[in-house]
Parts: C-alpha cells; sequence; structure tokens
C-alpha cells in the first residue's frame, strides 16, 4: 500500500531542509510509533523499513525514545536459558 499527506510547499520545504530525506524519516517514525504501541513486531519493523539486523532497528527506535520492554523478570529468564546452553 502506498500512502500519502499533503504539506504546504513553505513547510514541506522548511521540514525538507531539516530532515533530508522527509519521506524517510515519516517511515521511520510511523514504524517507531507503530512498534512502540505494539502494533506491529520488530520483524515487520525490519521489513517496513528494509534493515538488515535488529541492532539497526534497535539503534533508530533508541533514537526515537522507544525502548524494548525488558524487565527483569525477562532477563532472568535470558540468564537461564543462556546457563542451559552453555550447561553452566
Amino acid at each position: 500500500m502506498e500512502i500519502s499527506i499533503t504539506l504546504p510547499d513553505d513547510i514541506a520545504n522548511q521540514l525538507g531542509a531539516h530532515w533530508q530525506d522527509l519521506p524517510r524519516r515519516m517511515l521511520e517514525n510511523l514504524v517507531a510509533d507503530a512498534y512502540g504501541e505494539e502494533a506491529i513486531t520488530g520483524p515487520q519493523a525490519l521489513e517496513i523499513l528494509g534493515l538488515e539486523s535488529r541492532l539497526e532497528l534497535d539503534a533508530l527506535l533508541k533514537q526515537r525514545g522507544v525502548y524494548l520492554d525488558y524487565s527483569e523478570k525477562d532477563l532472568d529468564a535470558d540468564i537461564r536459558t543462556l546457563e542451559g546452553l552453555l550447561g553452566a
């Protein structure tokens, strides 16, 4: 699906001067908002943005103030999983 918006020329020019690739900036903001509201998943965000790695996505989300909801309970579960994989 293609989505378009209409901006007054003077505002579009002003924003374009501030952000070199205005359509890309708008897409990144949309994806960050959608991910932050759990409307899309990480893999979907990667696909939409055409990014290669989760690290690239995490960096973009961090720039936009969107962080993973990662609790101490999640960390404990990840540690147990890692210990199980390492045979510790």
